[in-house]
């Protein structure tokens, strides 16, 4: 499984179609994959904010976590952080490919 397309893509363009894997093995709401797609964007909107000094995988994963916490979704931050481990450093499609 690869997640995006080409490498010389934005790491938004990348790292979206993570989030909404991610949402989706956690079985949350189509609403919950929209507010951290937001809030993924909205952070890195800041000049502050750049992609060379943040984890662009870290901040995908505290988007959807916060984003299930504001949507009044529950879900456990150990199974968010279990399942974004599995994404992020699986054998195929690891983060390191992208």
């Amino acid at each position: 499984m690869r997640f995006g397309g080409d490498r010389n893509a934005s790491p938004l363009t990348r790292i979206l179609p993570v989030i909404a894997t991610l949402t989706k093995r956690l079985n949350l709401r189509q609403r919950v994959t929209a507010t951290a797609s937001i809030y993924f964007r909205r952070f890195y909107a800041r000049s502050a904010n750049a992609y060379a000094a943040t984890d662009p995988a870290l901040v995908a994963t505290a988007c959807v976590y916060v984003a299930a916490k504001v949507e009044e979704t529950p879900v456990h931050v150990r199974s968010v952080i279990a399942e974004a481990h599995k994404i992020w450093t699986g054998a195929k499609g690891s983060y390191a490919e992208l």
